[in-house]
């Protein structure tokens, strides 16, 4: 056999598959191979012509610049005292109202205890309702302010005494045991705030004295003036009366106020017993006497902010609240009518028209609206009383001929 030229290449001859037989019977060589069909050939592609490095043009290069951003400022922290303000402004926005209230404003009443053994009328005054009102401290407080300055009666007080009248006293209690002997008796804030400080009588009288006021004395720790005797108790409770026999009742705290069921809200509560009561009957005439006769107890309050007053009236035993309650009605109607005749000095004939009766089961209620006109009256004419008594006067001067 010769040799093959050079360049051309020997293939093998094609196999024939196995699936396929052969015409001419099986080789000898084995079976035939199945080659895969040539993939077309891949057009050729078209290429950028290479750009001449002379023909581009030279762009200067421009430098680069950062943006400009302004530094950040570090961020410091809050220095402790900022913290200490924020939370003690806090703190006293929440913790204040409380503090003022249970140290400064708040009171336990103990003038109601100094009420005398035996009394039969009883009235008190609170003074946290009444400071509140303007008229109140126009009329009532104004004679306390009668200079400028720490030379009036309240500064020289509460130099003396550590005493501010104008809103120390709590309480005001009007007491008597016979319509005869009468004690008043002053609660709240009255002691002295120092050792150097006297108490309220001998305060009182050494203001009083360089003021000038006529007719004042000491007597002991009790001080002495024109129809009238001021002494103090150990729980500080002012006292003043019109005798010595009824100071000295009242100079030691009892649980009278509680057998006469004498009510400690409101701006003013009061409360007349059986002995006053059976002695009004004897001497009123009509039904409205009739109506006292059958009566055991009257009590009531006085809402100074809706000018309204409630009268609550308890029958003598095997006395019914219905019949009671038409002897009231009566006797409205009586002094309805009577009052017609007399002047109109507090707004009482207004409160006469303007009263309703309401029996109850046990008791008869009786509610009306006060004029504030009269209200105001009887301030002003409680302010009056009370320049009398600073000037050293028991009544009004009369006016000359």
């Amino acid at each position: 056999m010769s040799e093959p030229e050079e360049g051309v290449r020997k293939t093998e001859p094609d196999l024939p598959s196995a699936d396929e037989p052969s015409s001419e019977g099986p080789s000898s060589e084995g079976p035939v191979r199945k080659t895969e069909p040539d993939l077309p050939a891949e057009p050729a592609r078209e290429t950028q012509p290479d750009l001449d490095p002379a023909a581009v043009p030279d762009v200067p290069e421009e430098p680069f610049h950062f943006p400009d951003v302004e530094p950040e400022q570090p961020k410091t922290k809050p220095k402790s005292w900022v913290y200490f303000l924020v939370g003690g402004l806090l703190f006293a926005s929440v913790a204040g109202p409380l503090l003022f209230y249970f140290f400064v404003w708040r009171y336990k009443p103990t003038a109601v205890q100094h009420i005398p053994l035996g009394t039969t009328v009883a009235v008190r005054f609170d003074g946290r309702e009444l400071y509140l009102d303007d008229q109140f401290r126009k009329q009532v407080l104004s004679p306390l302010e009668d200079a400028e300055g720490v030379n009036s009666y309240a500064e020289r007080i509460k130099s003396r005494t550590g005493i501010d009248l104008r809103s120390d006293v709590r309480e005001l209690v009007f007491a008597t045991t016979n319509g005869k002997s009468f004690v008043v008796l002053l609660g709240g804030r009255l002691g002295k705030t120092r050792l150097e400080q006297d108490r309220f009588p001998a305060g009182l009288y050494s203001v009083l004295t360089e003021k000038g006021a006529p007719g004042f004395s000491m007597d002991g720790d009790v001080l002495v003036g024109p129809g009238l005797r001021i002494a103090q108790s150990k729980d500080d409770t002012v006292i003043i009366g019109n005798d010595a026999g009824i100071i000295d009742d009242a100079m030691e705290p009892s649980e009278t106020y509680k057998k006469l069921g004498l009510a400690s809200s409101e701006a003013m509560s009061f409360v007349i017993d059986a002995p006053a009561l059976s002695t009004l009957a004897r001497t009123t005439p009509g039904s409205a006497g009739t109506a006292l006769g059958k009566t055991e107890r009257v009590s009531g309050y006085f809402k100074l902010g809706k000018s309204k007053l409630f009268i609550d009236v308890v029958p003598q035993q095997g006395v019914g609240s219905e019949a009671l309650g038409k002897d009231l009605d009566d006797a409205l109607v009586e002094m309805r009518t009577l009052s017609l005749l007399l002047p109109d000095t507090f707004g009482e004939k207004a409160a006469l028209g303007a009263a309703r009766v309401k029996p109850r089961p046990e008791t008869v209620m009786i509610e009306t609206e006060w004029p504030r006109e009269g209200v105001e009256k009887a301030f002003a004419k409680a302010g009056e009383a009370l320049r009398l008594v600073l000037s050293g006067q028991t009544s009004p001067p009369r006016p000359s001929p």
